[in-house]
């Protein structure tokens, strides 16, 4: 596992800014920055991101966190898999612990660390395999050549082969002493129903004579692989890819998406393919934003990917019938998460591909020009021929309407009718009444019990308890409370002639009282803030938001960013005539506040207990006993109360 050292390292360079703008558009708020979150749809920004702590809050959907946090949630990585990530980011050696306790990681974390690496070899073998200068790595070669590849591309791609025969890959990762069960949870290889006698191995590899397409996520980080075969069989699929499993999910991947992020956001737009192929000379003739859906039909999830960087979406699908159907499923897509469709329509047997290669940088980028439509002129231009048949007019308007009534911004919706009204020759009231006939359907789907799946973006099960952090239940309130003030306030001085802290303060009168915390969370971040007590360290706020325990770093980031991002308007200050206390003016109030009712909450519960216990005594000793703790507690209650201006109510049960 990695060493502490090298993990502070990364913390230390991983600036919260510069790792989360290269995910998204973010803008300066005053000492701040802001954009709109990555983790839910929004279209005002309540993302915030504070440079000074080091920290990330979202408070439309709650989730907060730091550096790792972010590249965690977003990308779906394990905690070791984000630190190796922002490492190679920030070029920072990886130093390994080897007296590191494996078993204190979670077993999915470990099984995807594991399955990333076994996909790393892998894209090693293939891209080595292609340059072995031997009979098969020149036929694969040449077809990569014949489509026009520049040598330069083919390795920013990493595109390789996986050679003829059943057993290579297998083979070299035995040799390399890899476990081969994790190449099987990979998809790299497949088990035999039966073991021939010449074969030795129960395994099979699942790419054979294919040329390599790594597929990586949005990280850069390889998860999958297509394979596109060069011998054509009838047996075997033109294309084949990686199954679904614990890093590979092809409803959330698109192809380029790595090395197109940055350019997408840079232009503002995003160009959708179909096909690797597309991709790659798409980029190599210098179209850079450019992704494919490749192998799929453009998903929700695709979508919401792309937003992070662009609401501006034009597909260039192929011109084929396929094609022109596939992009008229994408429009709907598209429009439905709140992004802006445009279509390039190409020429009958072509894709983008072949169109590229053939025009060139200037020709290609003319031709975007000249034949890029809005999708509303692009599904009316296929219906063109048949306008005079008023049933085919019928499901035309009918079609359109319903891809209007997709659109969620109601200034977008009324645009878009208009145009159409325009173009069809139709009444406006008519077609109001039948987009909100639509309309209705589209949120009757949302809110069915399945909608919150379709829309969210699900997280690996070994970090989806981060976003369950905020305390809840009431009954650990006051200990939330109590814990927030240290976070707070835990540095600063609560006697300043003493020379005592908040933290000591609270630490010295709790270890008096004998009152623990009862949460798990809870209790370990005050364990972590008496081990700093004990060392004579300084309640630093960086100490718990780089915290390696993720519960702790997501609960203190929260907590932390509600404080950085906490302002009161002037409306306010004018009408309560500027008494609002923020809360770093008069903290002691605060701290000594949140002390007193954690104790009387923990005073009043064991009262209940004992209460409880004399109700079910059984005999005269055990009553005698639970009355006098009870008068005791009683006595101990009224000055507890006397000495705070706690005022008790009479019981008149």
């Amino acid at each position: 596992m990695i060493a502490s050292n090298t993990i502070q390292e990364i913390l230390d360079a991983a600036h919260i800014e510069e790792v989360v703008g290269e995910y998204m558009t973010l803008k300066k708020a005053g000492s701040g920055l802001k954009g709109l979150c990555p983790f839910h749809g929004e279209k005002t920004p309540s993302f915030s991101v504070s440079p000074a702590k080091g920290i990330y809050k979202c408070f439309g959907c709650g989730k907060a966190g730091n550096a790792v946090n972010f590249v965690m949630e977003h990308d779906g990585l394990s905690y070791p898999e984000a630190l190796r990530l922002l490492a190679q980011r920030y070029n920072i050696q990886i130093v390994e612990d080897t007296n590191y306790d494996v078993d204190a990681q979670s077993e999915l974390a470990q099984e995807k660390e594991s399955i990333m690496l076994a996909l790393q070899f892998a894209e090693k073998q293939f891209v080595q395999n292609l340059f072995q200068n031997n009979t098969q790595s020149k036929v694969a070669l040449a077809y990569f050549k014949e489509r026009g590849l520049q040598k330069n591309t083919i390795k920013d791609f990493a595109l390789g082969f996986a050679t003829v025969g059943w057993e290579n890959l297998i083979t070299q990762a035995t040799e390399s002493g890899y476990n081969l069960d994790i190449f099987f949870k990979a998809g790299l290889i497949k088990k035999r129903q039966s073991v021939e006698e010449n074969k030795q191995s129960t395994f099979f590899d699942v790419f054979r004579n294919r040329l390599m397409f790594p597929i990586s996520n949005v990280s850069g980080k390889t998860v999958g692989f297509g394979g596109r075969i060069i011998v054509p069989s009838e047996k075997e699929p033109k294309y084949l890819n990686s199954p679904d499993g614990v890093v590979y999910d092809k409803s959330k991947l698109l192809y380029g998406l790595d090395l197109a992020k940055n350019f997408i956001k840079q232009n503002d737009e995003c160009y959708l393919v179909e096909g690797y192929m597309d991709v790659i000379m798409l980029h190599q003739n210098g179209f850079k934003n450019v992704v494919a859906s490749a192998g799929t039909s453009l998903t929700e999830q695709q979508v919401k990917q792309i937003r992070r960087f662009t609401k501006n979406i034009s597909i260039l699908f192929d011109g084929d019938k396929a094609g022109i159907n596939a992009a008229q499923r994408a429009i709907d897509v598209v429009l439905e998460n709140d992004c802006n469709a445009r279509v390039v329509e190409l020429p009958e047997g072509e894709d983008p591909d072949s169109l590229c290669k053939n025009l060139g940088f200037s020709g290609f980028e003319n031709y975007l020009e000249n034949n890029t439509m809005t999708w509303l002129d692009f599904k009316k231009k296929k219906f063109n021929k048949n306008l005079d048949d008023p049933i085919h007019r019928s499901k035309l308007t009918s079609d359109l309407l319903q891809s209007i009534a997709k659109i969620n911004d109601l200034v977008t919706r009324g645009i878009f009718a208009h145009e159409l009204a325009k173009k069809m020759n139709l009444d406006e009231q008519m077609m109001a009444q039948q987009i909100r006939k639509y309309r209705s359907r589209v949120l009757k789907i949302r809110e069915n019990p399945h909608a919150e799946e379709r829309q969210e973006i699900h997280l690996p099960s070994d970090y989806e308890h981060l976003n369950k952090t905020l305390i809840t239940d009431k009954k650990f309130a006051q200990e939330d409370y109590l814990i927030t003030s240290l976070l707070y306030y835990g540095k600063l001085p609560y006697d300043v002639d003493e020379n005592v802290s908040v933290a000591k303060f609270i630490q010295k009168d709790l270890d008096e009282e004998g009152f623990e915390f009862e949460l798990p969370l809870l209790k370990k971040i005050y364990q972590e803030v008496k081990n700093q007590m004990n060392k004579e360290q300084i309640l630093e706020d960086r100490f718990f938001i780089q915290h390696p325990d993720l519960e702790i770093s997501s609960y203190a980031s929260d907590k932390l960013a509600n404080k950085e991002f906490y302002k009161i308007s002037n409306f306010w200050w004018d009408f309560a005539e500027k008494k609002i206390r923020v809360p770093d003016e008069n903290y002691l109030a605060d701290v000594n506040n949140s002390l007193y009712y954690f104790k009387w909450s923990k005073l009043l519960k064991i009262k209940l207990e004992n209460q409880e216990k004399l109700e079910n005594a059984i005999d005269e000793e055990q009553i005698e006993q639970y009355l006098l703790i009870d008068h005791n507690l009683s006595r101990l209650q009224e000055r507890f109360a006397q000495d705070h201006g706690i005022v008790i109510l009479p019981d008149f049960d």
